[in-house]
């Protein structure tokens, strides 16, 4: 156990080294602030990168027998992608519904563009 633990966070220190980063004050869409912002869309550029990391979640998730992965369009699409194609089911996304004024903490809202039925 202590070697896959030491091997997992060998390999999150070798992706999240990849990943570039700003600091500064964020706030995000769920309300919440932050003084770092990680692109993580860089980590698809190169899909052998992130692939044993999909691999491993997939392993985790498998045994919930999903039909399909969704993820949002903006943030989350990618991963969701490789996901589905991981554990062979359907893959979905959402967009973002149009801003509202609202400042409360997960004040974001998204829709899915297509019909569950669709086959």
């Amino acid at each position: 156990m202590a070697v896959r633990r030491a091997r997992w966070y060998r390999l999150m220190d070798v992706l999240l080294s990849a990943v570039p980063s700003r600091e500064g004050h964020f706030r995000l869409e769920s309300g919440y602030h932050t003084n770092l912002w990680l692109t993580l869309d860089g980590l698809f550029m190169e899909t052998a990168n992130i692939t044993p990391v999909v691999e491993a979640l997939a392993v985790r998730l498998r045994p919930y027998r999903a039909s399909a992965v969704c993820g949002p369009f903006v943030g989350g699409a990618f991963l969701a992608q490789l996901l589905a194609v991981a554990l062979n089911v359907r893959f979905f996304y959402t967009q973002p519904a149009p801003a509202r004024q609202a400042h409360d903490l997960f004040s974001a809202e998204y829709y899915l563009g297509v019909s569950l039925d669709t086959p």
